[in-house]
């Protein structure tokens, strides 16, 4: 029996904060700009300093630069995922927490197979351990105990009924070996010794794979609803993938022989996927390649990929790879195709009321997949490199990526309902002015300073001047969100003697984790207000529609690469007559610095190129509300001044602030003589008599309400009853 999900009340209790937690991890993926950096390295150190500047910045810390090899990078990276998993799995509730047991299934089925295969072989207990995949792995006495059993016919018992019986997947040993033998009920020890014996070990490992995956399968159909949707067409594209895989090795062993085809390669297909069962029967009587050919020509998807493996090559693509773009096709769509429905902290909530867990566990299996085939890409990469084979190092599968070969095709993929989702929510632009991988480093980097404090006077003023606007609206906000939090800004300048500025619950969130975190503990204020903190990408709001009275945002909003679809987002997440409050950067921020940069760069190098981000317009800011759809709209501009001793300092205090350079196209650095003559003129331009010089940030303030019947509303055209021209009269 599946435990229960919870209901729209209570779903985010059980389960709001670890889907948070996954869907902030979707913003550390390596995107297309890293993998040209990585691919452009000359060697491993190379590949090293650049995964410092992504998520992947301390996997390899305590290794020293000669030691690097592409074993150490698979298991760094490897080591990163699984111990993300791990927490996730310490945060998760039933029926969650089983979903994520049910993935590591897998993983031990691979480790208790090479333990078994190894031990058969005399390999040692240490060198196996090593080999073991960390998401499929338990308590290591028992992997020494599967690794000393004794080959007769006691030691093969022992080690069902005192180890591998106990172990997560015992069932499905134990189910193995009925099955095996008939259907009976072991007997005694000979029973186990004959089929452990005289069963091969990958026989033995597709039998278990095919008892998880049915199930796994069973338990995402008790669940029901969009899990039972979604999963089942992820598991029987997997399920397919294993029953041609079986069919297309068998091949010139003892199982493709005829009278081996239905006795003992047909038990081994999944009973579910799109080929079972009449495409399953024809498989178990395929003799050769041209026969299974002809059986997966009538599924279009399977024939793509037949053709590949057709076509293969030295050096082309094989049709592991092509089953592997699938399945990072497919795990796209289920963590990106929900990530417009609901993420984080009261996701899954509601878009309808029968929306569940489906929401959050999709996107899990998604993750760990997507992060398997971004490790496999990193291997790959640094392989290419040590072997210097440059032609074939672009032969990853990327993953998010705009330049994905199924991107460019037509065709259909083949899972229609995750595809209906995916085509039914806003379709947002892609174009990119912003590296955000780069930007939440920047900003993680500024949060571990050790006088990272001092560099927040800017966010801080602009926060007590929002929170006076804020005060000015006499009405409660029951649950207020406060977007792109930083370090708490917000939550610091909320006076409890003045009434928080009528917010009962704040909600904080932000996308560089270290910076949201640095002040949790020991250093908020004394204040009453009920808070939490949520990893959020500021591009991909997690919420659920109409879910929050206010949204508040303090400079945050002038680093995502398009303010329109986060306004949209914003506005779905507001209850009707919701309040928006944000400021910006405006346009002419940092106006003397950009002057100087590009007068240095000219007069030094010949050319311009950009050293600081772009701003909104004024005009723009009213426009982009008005045109996303809020009502009574408001902005007003203020200027900041702030004096440096000098603008090396001023550029110190940016980087402090987090608020360095992340344009995406941003060429080459600043060269030492462009910096020195950029600071000798923007002092001669804009210093002070006593040699200090001023920057100018501009801030726009933004408000806006989500629409609701009772607000103001103009006249219809013709209906006034006085005229303009009648004021001024007696």
């Amino acid at each position: 029996m599946v435990a229960a999900v919870g209901n729209i009340a209570t779903f985010n209790i059980q389960h709001g904060y670890v889907e948070g937690l996954v869907r902030g991890f979707r913003s550390g993926f390596l995107d297309d700009v890293d993998y040209h950096h990585l691919t452009q390295c000359e060697s491993l150190e190379d590949v090293k300093l650049n995964l410092q500047e992504t998520d992947y910045d301390q996997f390899l810390a305590d290794e020293s630069l000669g030691s690097i090899s592409p074993g150490l990078i698979q298991a760094g990276t490897t080591n990163k995922l699984v111990e993300e998993f791990n927490f996730l799995r310490a945060q998760a509730m039933e029926p969650l927490g089983r979903f994520l047991d049910f993935i590591t299934f897998e993983y031990m089925i691979d480790n208790v197979i090479l333990l078994l295969k190894g031990t058969l072989n005399g390999r040692d207990v240490n060198e196996l351990i090593i080999q073991l995949h960390p998401l499929g792995k338990f308590d290591e006495s028992i992997l020494r105990s599967i690794c000393t059993f004794e080959s007769n016919a006691k030691g093969y018992s022992d080690l069902y009924e005192t180890v591998l019986i106990d172990t997560p997947i015992g069932t499905y040993f134990s189910q193995f070996l009925e099955e095996s033998a008939g259907g009976d009920r072991m007997e005694g020890t000979s029973d186990v010794r004959n089929v452990l014996e005289e069963v091969q070990m990958e026989l033995i490992k597709n039998s278990m794979l095919k008892l998880w995956l049915d199930d796994f399968y069973n338990f995402c159909q008790e669940i029901g609803n969009d899990t039972g949707v979604i999963m089942g067409e992820i598991l029987k594209a997997r399920a397919d993938r294993i029953a041609i895989n079986i069919t297309l090795n068998s091949f010139g062993t003892p199982l493709n022989e005829p009278a081996m085809r239905i006795s003992d390669r047909k038990p081994l297909y999944p009973s579910i996927g799109a080929l079972y069962p009449e495409a399953t029967a024809l498989l178990a009587e395929a003799g050769d390649e041209s026969a299974l050919g002809a059986v997966l020509d009538s599924f279009p998807v399977y024939r793509e990929i037949w053709e590949v493996h057709q076509s293969e090559s030295v050096g082309s693509k094989s049709i592991d790879d092509a089953f592997y773009e699938r399945d990072v096709q497919m795990a796209e769509l289920a963590f990106q195709g929900q990530m417009h429905f609901g993420m984080c902290l009261f996701v899954l909530f509601c878009l309808e009321e029968s929306l569940n867990l489906m929401r959050a566990t999709a996107c899990f299996y998604a993750y760990v997949k997507l992060k398997e085939q971004e490790v496999r890409n990193l291997v790959w990469v640094s392989e290419c490199i040590v072997q210097n084979q440059r032609d074939a190092i672009n032969n990853f599968i990327p993953i998010f990526s705009d330049n994905a070969p199924w991107r460019s095709k037509s065709s259909n993929n083949n899972v229609p309902a995750m595809a209906q989702r995916s085509m039914a929510i806003r379709a947002f632009s892609t174009a990119s002015i912003f590296n955000r991988a780069i930007k939440r480093q920047q900003r993680n980097n500024a949060a571990i300073l050790k006088n990272s404090t001092e560099y927040e006077y800017l966010k801080d003023e602009v926060a007590r001047r929002l929170v006076d606007r804020l005060e000015d609206i006499e009405r409660e906000f029951p649950l207020a969100l406060d977007l792109g939090c930083g370090s708490g800004h917000i939550y610091k300048n909320l006076i409890e003697e003045k009434g928080l500025g009528g917010v009962k619950e704040l909600i904080q969130c932000d996308s560089a984790e270290k910076l949201l975190l640095r002040d949790s503990v020991g250093k908020e204020n004394s204040n009453s207000l009920k808070t939490s903190r949520l990893v959020v990408d500021e591009e991909f709001l997690p919420f659920p529609k109409q879910h929050f009275d206010l949204v508040i945002s303090n400079l945050a909003l002038h680093w995502v690469n398009s303010v329109e679809n986060t306004f949209c987002q914003v506005l779905d997440s507001l209850k009707p007559d919701g309040a928006f409050i944000g400021a910006v950067l405006g346009g002419d921020t940092l106006q003397e610095l950009r002057s100087a940069f590009i007068l240095g760069d000219q007069e030094r190098q010949g050319g311009v190129s950009p050293h600081i981000s772009p701003f909104m317009n004024v005009s723009d800011a009213g426009n982009l509300l008005t045109a996303t759809g809020f009502s009574l709209c408001t902005v007003d501009t203020d200027f900041i001044q702030v004096k440096y001793p000098n603008a090396f300092l001023l550029m110190e205090h940016l980087r402090g602030m987090g608020e360095n350079h992340a344009v995406d196209s941003r060429g080459a650095p600043a060269t030492r003589e462009s910096l020195l003559a950029a600071a000798s003129i923007y002092q001669s331009m804009f210093g002070n008599p006593d040699g200090t010089v001023l920057a100018t940030f501009q801030v726009l303030y933004l408000i806006g309400w989500s629409p609701e019947k009772s607000q103001p509303q103009p006249l219809r055209r013709g209906t006034a009853q006085h005229s303009l021209k009648e004021l001024g009269r007696d």
